[in-house]
């Protein structure tokens, strides 16, 4: 039996997941007065890119970093362990340093093992990181002029676009990534039919439509679920509850998608509403679950409000 499997949730790194969706054009670093920026690139193997639980002490993370500039003076990656049991950085360790010599037809492809990122944060081996744990990684570049990237700028910006997170091969410069340990997903993708039950405040609000919260079998059809990384989901138009329960006061015409991650069957995430700065977002509860023999999705929730209810999904 997989230990501490109830515990594991994921961090919203991440997870954040795994994929970038941003327009080319703002991935690019512009040429300014002082030259070029600098363009080093990491691609993450999609077959290795996570950390295994069921297969820990073989589990392998893979990544190729690139980059076409011809006036880097060092590269250097900074990894940081987050176990999931505090969600706070034990440690931030340098774990590679490059000059441009070592970029040998323009790449260096880079691998580690479990056990090697475990024992280089003190731990005794790979079995003892759990279901959650996370390494994130950060890139410092230094120019032959002596620029560094990422540096603060006026405004309180960065001098590289911000966050490119698990970057296409598209990207010019990736300031951050991340692997965490976890399993193989197994969630269905397609069209659902939405079934919601359940109150976003409790007790009621007082602007709700008389008797619409807490909603009994509110139905909606079409509803989908996509992949967006090894572990990761988005469902679209999980607003729809709240438009209906909300409508009498004008909030109509949501479309907010929600986030799934999978975490050796524990699903966590949030789902967007309008109404996330003020409390209302529903928050998913460990004790969501999928029966892989149906593929239903059963979603708990929460909300800062004191509301709860369900969110059930099943297949068309």
């Amino acid at each position: 039996m997989m230990k501490n499997i109830f515990k594991y949730t994921f961090l919203g790194l991440s997870l954040m997941f795994l994929a970038s969706c941003e327009d080319e054009d703002t991935q690019r670093i512009p040429i300014d007065e002082l030259g070029n920026g600098p363009n080093v690139r990491v691609v993450i193997d999609p077959n290795n890119s996570f950390l295994d639980f069921d297969n820990i002490n073989s589990a392998v993370f893979k990544y190729t970093v690139y980059t076409e500039s011809t006036d880097l003076q060092l590269v250097q990656f900074n990894v940081s362990f987050i176990p999931f049991a505090t969600g706070v950085a034990v440690d931030t360790l340098l774990i590679e340093e490059w000059t441009l010599a070592d970029f040998t037809g323009g790449s260096i492809s880079v691998e580690y093992s479990s056990n090697q990122l475990a024992t280089l944060f003190g731990l005794s081996g790979a079995g003892d990181l759990e279901g959650g744990d996370t390494f994130a990684f950060t890139n410092t570049t230094t120019m032959n002029d002596g620029r560094v990237y990422p540096s603060p700028t006026v405004g309180g910006n960065i001098n590289v676009t911000p966050n490119i997170v698990q970057s296409a091969a598209t990207t010019s410069f990736t300031s951050n990534f991340s692997t965490f340990v976890g399993c193989p997903s197994q969630i269905p993708v397609g069209n659902f039919t939405m079934i919601f039950n359940g109150s976003f405040c409790d007790p009621p609000c007082g602007f709700e439509n008389p008797g619409a919260s807490p909603a009994t079998d509110l139905v909606y059809e079409g509803v989908a679920i996509t992949r967006v990384g090894p572990v990761a989901y988005q469902v679209s138009q999980v607003d729809q509850p709240v438009e209906a329960i909300y409508s009498g006061i004008g909030y109509t015409g949501f479309s907010n998608t929600g986030a799934i991650q999978d975490i050796c069957g524990v699903l966590q995430g949030t789902f967007g509403t309008q109404f996330v700065a003020t409390g209302f977002q529903p928050i998913i509860q460990p004790s969501s679950t999928f029966d892989n023999g149906a593929g239903t999705i059963t979603i708990d929730f929460i909300t800062g409000f004191g509301g709860s209810g369900t969110y059930e999904f099943v297949p068309n």
